[in-house]
């Protein structure tokens, strides 16, 4: 929670931003996103998405510019604001708990690397959406609500059919 505040501040104070969000008023908060290995251990520094105009523009604590992005949703669906006061629960909590989760419905899964998204879901919840790509070319995709901890939704997917 905290360490995600400390990033959009940081976010908020570079000028590549100032003027992104002067010349796109309305912009709202839309994500944090990372690559991650397979202990769950970031690969990247934290990317910070804003929406505006169906289009994403995502900042990152490490450059000084501003890169547009493609908005993936499904069509008809809404991006809603971000609100940071609805993640009760840490990156390190969600982690754990993203164990101990894989543990009960997947442990025969061997994970590879991936990427953590803390985004609100299509019903507007707000969610660390964790996906891996496992041993056996699998997406293992579990999401953990950011405010209880409890686990939202999981599913494996088979990259290759047989």
């Amino acid at each position: 929670m905290n360490e995600f505040v400390a990033i959009l501040n940081n976010i908020k104070k570079k000028d590549c931003y100032k003027k992104f969000a002067s010349d796109n008023k309305g912009n709202i908060l839309s994500h944090f996103f990372s690559q991650i290995d397979s202990n769950l251990k970031l690969k990247t520094n934290w990317e910070v998405g804003f929406f505006y105009n169906e289009k994403s523009f995502v900042f990152s604590d490490s450059s000084d510019n501003v890169k547009e992005d493609k908005v993936f949703k499904k069509p008809g669906s809404e991006v809603s604001e971000f609100v940071l006061n609805n993640v009760k629960i840490d990156f390190e909590k969600a982690k754990e708990l993203f164990f101990k989760f894989k543990q009960e419905l997947y442990s025969s899964e061997s994970l590879g690397d991936g990427f953590i998204i803390l985004q609100n879901d299509s019903k507007k919840d707000t969610v660390y959406n964790f996906t891996l790509v496992t041993k056996t070319l699998k997406f293992l995709n579990i999401k953990i609500n950011a405010s209880s901890g409890n686990l939202y939704s999981h599913q494996l997917i088979n990259l290759v059919e047989k």
